[in-house]
């Protein structure tokens, strides 16, 4: 009787250990499961989880989350908790004429500009609305005004202007730009908001007239003439310039004035043979050997063609120099007034006691045959001296 009533206790006790560990280990599984909830876009994920972060949740959903993309927990309590995923949406933005690429999780145009830290101005112009729903992949064209003050001289204009140049920004408000024109900030700098432009007018007058350029003489010494004697080999010819006189104003008010010359023709150099033959070569030791002169001083043998006998006096004009011979040469030392009949005119002659000469003038006393020749001497008293001598007169 006791082995029996020990073995209903004993299934007793069993039991009840049995029971309360069942309903134990259901109230720890009830407690540690949780129901979620995950909206991804337009699906919606229901599962339970004994996971309690929301990104262990997401991976056993299967739920991909990318770096851009947002997630918003909702609702929580210890048995339900709902997951609301942002995707990010990749949108363009041209702006003036310039593409880039931005990713957003908001929802509307508007947040996601201001979230890429793209401001519109006052002035500026957008292809969508702000509170139009941004979608993936949306063109957004943004064109950019900005205000503008101009100045020409004292009178100043306000124009709004598209973001650009400072030229086409003028362009844009219809102002003429010259050539010479000058700008501040210049034409190439780009346009900020209320941005200040000098405009300078900048106009040049130019005059333009024509000069004469001198030639210059080149005097080359020959002792083919006599000293005293010269003779152009080549005339000179004048050249031309162009003088320009520039003057610039900066807006109608006078700035500068410079010149500048251009040479149109050159001029071309006269070149002047320079005697240098002496006219009293008395010093000069010459004499007759064989027929032939010799300069015994410059050891140089002097041809002749004839040799003529005659009476030489001399002559001179009241300066020394001047006046014409009757062949239109200046009568001057080393000129000899001849008969052309007996010794031609520009014949050159060497009369001892005189040097070389060359007939370039006559004379009653020599066309009548009384005097050979009258030789030219500077003053009044070397002719005085000379008087009449017989002379030997060689022909050159």
């Amino acid at each position: 009787m006791f082995k029996i009533i020990k073995s209903k206790k004993f299934k007793r006790i069993v039991s009840l250990t049995t029971g309360i560990s069942i309903f134990f280990l259901l109230t720890v599984s009830v407690t540690a499961t949780k129901l979620a909830h995950i909206v991804d876009n337009d699906k919606n994920i229901t599962l339970i989880t004994f996971c309690s972060k929301p990104d262990e949740i997401l991976k056993q959903a299967g739920i991909k989350v990318d770096s851009n993309d947002k997630f918003l927990i909702e609702e929580e309590n210890n048995f339900y908790i709902k997951i609301n995923i942002n995707r990010a949406k990749c949108f363009t933005v041209n702006l003036n004429n310039e593409s880039q690429v931005f990713m957003s999780t908001k929802e509307v145009v508007g947040e996601a500009l201001k979230e890429n830290s793209i401001v519109l101005g006052e002035n500026d112009v957008i292809s969508l609305s702000l509170d139009q729903k941004l979608t993936d992949g949306m063109q957004i064209s943004i064109k950019k005004f900005y205000d503008m003050e101009l100045f020409e001289g004292l009178n100043s204009t306000k124009f709004v202007v598209p973001q650009g140049t400072v030229r086409e920004a003028l362009n844009c408000a219809g102002v003429n730009i010259g050539e010479f024109d000058e700008c501040i900030p210049d034409f190439e700098s780009i346009i900020t908001d209320n941005v200040t432009v000098k405009l300078n007018r900048i106009n040049y007058y130019v005059n333009k007239c024509e000069e004469e350029i001198n030639f210059e003489t080149i005097s080359e010494e020959t002792d083919d003439l006599f000293v005293g004697e010269k003779r152009i080999v080549r005339d000179g010819r004048k050249g031309k310039k162009e003088i320009v006189n520039t003057t610039k104003s900066v807006n109608l008010e006078f700035s500068e004035n410079f010149f500048t010359e251009r040479v149109i023709e050159e001029p071309t150099s006269e070149v002047l043979l320079v005697g240098t033959r002496s006219n009293y070569p008395e010093n000069l030791d010459i004499y007759e050997c064989r027929g032939k002169l010799v300069d015994s001083v410059n050891n140089k043998e002097i041809q002749y063609k004839e040799v003529m006998n005659g009476f030489v006096t001399a002559y001179t004009s009241e300066h020394g120099w001047g006046g014409l011979t009757s062949t239109g040469q200046k009568a001057r030392p080393g000129i000899i007034a001849v008969d052309p009949k007996r010794i031609p005119y520009g014949s050159s002659v060497f009369i001892p006691g005189y040097g070389h000469a060359i007939a370039d003038d006559t004379g009653s006393a020599m066309l009548s045959g009384k005097i050979l020749a009258d030789v030219f001497v500077d003053s009044k008293e070397k002719a005085m001296e000379w008087g009449v001598r017989f002379k030997k007169i060689y022909i050159l």
